[in-house]
């Protein structure tokens, strides 16, 4: 009888190797080609141009609330809904790579990064009304812009489009991306008010 299932088993083998070979071929451009599915609080969403410059008009006071502070705590680097510092969220829990950590809560995290809860609590606040999922810091990375306040993002593995706020202390235009034949990526940036720009990224 246990010969006779295993030979049963064996028989199958082939068959499920090729159904799973299928289901590979069939979740594979979805994958490629219509993007990944998420949170649309993480930024996975879409907006015109015309909705996001809207919003810019009707929340000028939270974006500079956002900009004095993130002065005060550029040192993280990045702050969002799925990031802080060198922290990652992914799974329902934190992970931090180099030190090899994994913590379940935010505040863990927090903690970590000497970030008060009263002041995440203020970033969230901000950032919700704004819709904005993450804040970056650019003053020292030669992109010609102090700091972004991601809005958007949609895509796959191969392409993606990003929208964010961008601040320039100096005044002066951020640099766009130039495109080249075998790297056509597309990068502008559109003038709000004040050295504050829309940047547009397809890449």
């Amino acid at each position: 009888m246990s010969s006779r299932r295993a030979l049963t088993a064996l028989l199958m083998m082939p068959m499920l190797v090729a159904i799973g070979m299928l289901l590979v071929w069939l979740l594979l451009p979805w994958l490629l080609f219509q993007g990944w599915f998420d949170d649309p609080a993480d930024g996975f969403r879409d907006a015109t141009d015309a909705e996001l410059i809207a919003t810019f008009h009707a929340h000028r006071p939270e974006l500079e609330r956002l900009r004095i502070l993130w002065q005060e705590n550029r040192r993280l680097g990045t702050l969002g809904t799925d990031n802080i510092g060198s922290w990652w969220r992914s799974g329902g829990v934190w992970h931090e790579s180099r030190r090899n950590l994994t913590v379940s809560d935010r505040a863990a995290v927090l903690a970590d990064m000497s970030l008060s809860p009263e002041r995440d609590a203020e970033y969230g606040k901000l950032m919700r009304a704004i819709g904005s999922y993450r804040l970056v810091d650019h003053a020292f990375d030669g992109a010609g812009y102090d700091f972004e306040i991601c809005l958007t993002r949609r895509g796959n593995v191969v392409r993606s489009i990003c929208k964010s706020f961008v601040f320039a202390s100096g005044r002066v235009p951020p640099p766009p991306l130039t495109p080249r034949p075998d790297d056509p990526d597309e990068e502008r940036f559109t003038p709000l008010a004040d050295g504050w720009y829309l940047r547009y990224l397809d890449q």
